[in-house]
């Protein structure tokens, strides 16, 4: 008989509320080469919706590098349209780390996504969550290590990433301490993960490619069948120096770009209030 530790068992739970956290989750890439189309992954996102109107959320530096941004699924590219509201990353440490992508897709990148993926229903978003629990965050995406081209096989082997993890309680910079009311800082010391069924440390994946994937808070994962989660943010960036963390957008920022450029009928956040000369 074989014996499952808990620790394994939290893992091959992880996996199965991953893959659900999947179709919520399309993968992000850029066309590289016109003449030839060539196509290569860049990012991860995130769907929700509010009654009829659908939105995609993702980490703006994509658009900002690449200008267009693509979807790919049964051997097909499409394009994302759509109302776009973004920042320079570049421009100040605001827009650093206010480094987020709200988009309010057309009528056919709707029908796209729409016969591919789910969105998260808004209705089922607390956008005033705060942290308290420091535990159990998945976040789940697409590194572009993790996504290969067949040439032979015309096609993309495409390999999503899983990971759960928490605050991360070490030294950050000023320069965050500053922005602490609107970013989550996680744990993920690249170059010492722990492989849960091992036991034994290992370099992780660097997290290129993960930029605008969904963070989501999963409380209860040891019951499968009362698995209740919460998406708390998009991640934007890894820690630049020590590689030690990774950081994300917080859910209400989010929810006030929506309410301030979207018009979506939401309360003003009790924790960040944005104007429209803050974005």
């Amino acid at each position: 008989m074989k014996i499952i530790t808990p620790l394994q068992y939290v893992d091959e739970t992880t996996e199965v509320v991953a893959n659900y956290m999947l179709k919520y989750t399309p993968q992000i890439f850029r066309l590289l080469d016109k003449v030839n189309e060539i196509f290569e992954p860049v990012g991860s996102s995130v769907l929700i919706q509010f009654n009829d109107r659908k939105f995609l959320i993702t980490a703006s530096h994509l658009k900002y590098e690449y200008e267009s941004l693509y979807f790919f699924r049964d051997n097909h590219f499409h394009l994302l349209v759509g109302k776009f509201v973004y920042t320079n990353p570049n421009k100040s440490n605001l827009s650093k780390f206010t480094d987020i992508l709200v988009c309010e897709i057309d009528q056919e990148s709707n029908k796209f996504l729409t016969n591919h993926y789910d969105f998260v229903n808004a209705k089922h978003i607390n956008f005033d969550y705060y942290p308290e629990n420091q535990k159990k965050f998945l976040i789940i995406g697409y590194p572009w290590r993790k996504t290969r081209f067949n040439k032979i096989k015309n096609k993309f082997k495409i390999i999503p990433y899983k990971f759960l993890t928490e605050v991360y309680n070490g030294t950050i910079s000023n320069d965050l301490k500053s922005f602490e009311d609107q970013l989550l800082i996680l744990d993920y010391n690249q170059r010492e993960i722990i492989n849960i069924k091992t036991g034994y440390k290992k370099k992780s994946v660097i997290p290129e490619g993960l930029s605008g994937c969904g963070v989501w808070h999963i409380p209860n994962m040891l019951n499968l069948n009362q698995i209740r989660f919460n998406l708390v943010g998009i991640l934007i960036r890894q820690d630049e120096y020590n590689k030690k963390y990774v950081i994300a957008i917080r859910i209400h920022i989010i929810s006030e770009i929506l309410r301030v450029y979207f018009n979506v009928n939401l309360q003003k956040s009790r924790i960040t209030v944005l104007e429209k000369n803050n974005f």
